[in-house]
């Protein structure tokens, strides 16, 4: 009885999922464990011994046990769906230890550069919501004072105006900018699962650091993944196949079944890959100069792991330029606010 309650209490204490940092971190050590050579059932026990994976593991385990594949596994435990789109191809080409490397490396860097543009935004954000705070008290309280001291001078009262219809321009458009961020995002959050693929891609070519971000993405993907099936020595066709049946990169999904039809047919896979808006055109020209899959298998390998420092520099670049970029506009506005308030008075001492 009283075993019972503990059990029931000690499994409530850890039935919130893992963070995304610690899923990084149970990754790390689940890798650390495999390639020191237990088991994935060893490793898992291990783990268990750890309060904060007790739960974790132990569903894991008891899925594993119960039939389940490691995909399937982790999915239960709500891991995100980057981990299990690598773990889906790691129950097919055998390789747990390569695969979740390659996952835990690629998570890692997805986790530092989502901090690092949280961290970088955070501030500028601050200073966007005093700007406006700023607007609309100047708008409601200094101009309106303005009006009734400067009365009778018409050249000052002229530059009141214009200075109202600037401010009323500039809360207009930056209510008008947030406004319509939050209906786009809040549409997109719960209207995008009636959209099929075809539609959201056509969707992403309209946004140009969407659309060359989920191209170096999917690029990595379908050349990780290409390549690791290749050296498990899978054929083209049943690489496809498989990319076409896993749900968790519905891109590549979309993208291989398109591959098998037009494979079929006759057409070249470079030909076929180069007709993909979100799929590197780089890509055709490893698929046309090589016809042994052993110096194809290596060439996507590398092609993969230059797409990651690309993806790594591309998102530098982007944050360095982020911040400067804000506060110098909002640098300008507040400067160009100042001179609004102050002309008036310049036109008023000039009448003295």
């Amino acid at each position: 009885m009283h075993m019972a309650l503990f059990r029931r209490k000690f499994t409530r204490a850890y039935s919130s999922a893992l963070s995304k940092e610690e899923q990084l971190r149970f990754l790390n050590l689940l890798h650390r464990l495999l390639t020191t050579g237990y088991s994935i059932i060893d490793a898992l026990h291990i783990l268990s011994l750890n309060n904060q994976f007790y739960e974790t593991a132990n569903r894991i385990s008891g899925a594993l046990k119960n039939g389940k594949t490691i995909d399937e596994a982790f999915e239960l435990t709500n891991f995100h769906p980057t981990i299990v789109s690598f773990l889906y191809f790691t129950k097919i080409s055998g390789d747990i230890i390569e695969n979740i490397e390659k996952c835990r490396n690629f998570f890692q860097q997805q986790l530092k550069y989502t901090k690092k543009f949280h961290h970088v935004i955070r501030y500028p954000l601050i200073l966007i919501t005093f700007f406006l705070i700023l607007l609309f008290f100047i708008r409601g309280s200094v101009l309106p004072s303005f009006q009734e001291m400067f009365q009778g001078h018409l050249s000052s009262i002229s530059s009141i105006h214009l200075t109202f219809h600037i401010i009323d321009f500039l809360t207009t458009f930056f209510m008008t900018i947030f406004l319509l961020s939050g209906i786009i995002v809040f549409m997109w959050k719960k209207f995008q699962h009636f959209l099929s693929v075809e539609e959201k891609i056509k969707f992403y070519q309209w946004l140009p650091i969407v659309r060359g971000l989920l191209t170096i993405t999917n690029s990595f993907y379908f050349a990780t993944h290409f390549s690791t099936l290749l050296k498990a020595g899978f054929s083209v066709k049943e690489i496809l196949t498989n990319m076409k049946t896993q749900k968790k990169l519905p891109v590549i999904s979309f993208y291989a079944d398109i591959m098998i039809d037009e494979l079929s047919n006759g057409v070249d896979l470079s030909y076929i890959i180069h007709q993909f808006p979100l799929l590197d055109k780089k890509l055709t020209v490893l698929f046309q100069s090589k016809t042994d899959y052993s110096s194809l298998q290596k060439d996507l390998s590398v092609y993969a792991e230059m797409l990651m420092e690309e993806i790594e520099y591309k998102m530098m670049k982007f944050l360095t330029l982020l911040q400067p970029v804000i506060l110098v506009v909002i640098a300008i506005l507040i400067i160009f606010m100042y001179a609004s308030i102050m002309w008036p008075l310049f036109q008023l001492i000039k009448t003295i």
